[in-house]
């Protein structure tokens, strides 16, 4: 599986790429969207299972495979103050850069659902599509800065285990 970093190289050569058709500015916009998808999925996963585990890489893979979209997209929303979630409530006070990655999860998400699903919908742009990529670019940055905080850790549980109402 390629690294998330190599994705988001990717999603940018494909925004840029000279006359790029439908199907290379959708395939960007989905690129970008995985990357940070990888990228905040692997550092949910180095999180809870510890390095020096004599299984720490079989771990990780199997709880890889445990991260569902639905679920991620619902925390971010939370996270990113559009809605309500225990795990955000329980998280306090969330930092500046926190909450821009997550509205950037919240709105590569969208626009990967319209890119990947929504083949008769409107068309993508090359200026759209760049500052999508864009996007993902600076969630990457931001995350970079705050993913040590206590409540970016919240934040990857919450990406994992679906918040229960009580």
């Amino acid at each position: 599986m390629p690294q998330a970093g190599e994705l988001l190289a990717w999603a940018e050569r494909f925004a840029h790429e000279p006359r790029p058709s439908q199907a290379t500015l959708r395939l960007a916009v989905s690129t970008a969207y995985r990357a940070l998808f990888l990228l905040l999925r692997a550092d949910a996963t180095r999180g809870l299972i510890p390095p020096r585990h004599p299984n720490a890489a079989e771990l990780r893979r199997t709880l890889s495979r445990t991260f569902e979209h639905r679920v991620m997209y619902n925390a971010a929303r939370a996270f990113a103050g559009q809605g309500k979630n225990a795990w955000a409530a329980a998280a306090g006070e969330v930092p500046r850069d926190l909450a821009r990655v997550a509205e950037a999860f919240v709105q590569l998400h969208q626009a990967r659902e319209l890119a990947d699903y929504d083949q008769l919908g409107p068309s993508f742009t090359r200026s759209e599509t760049v500052a999508r990529v864009r996007l993902a670019a600076e969630a990457f940055r931001g995350w970079a800065v705050v993913r040590k905080t206590p409540a970016a850790r919240v934040f990857l549980l919450a990406l994992l285990v679906r918040a229960v109402e009580r």
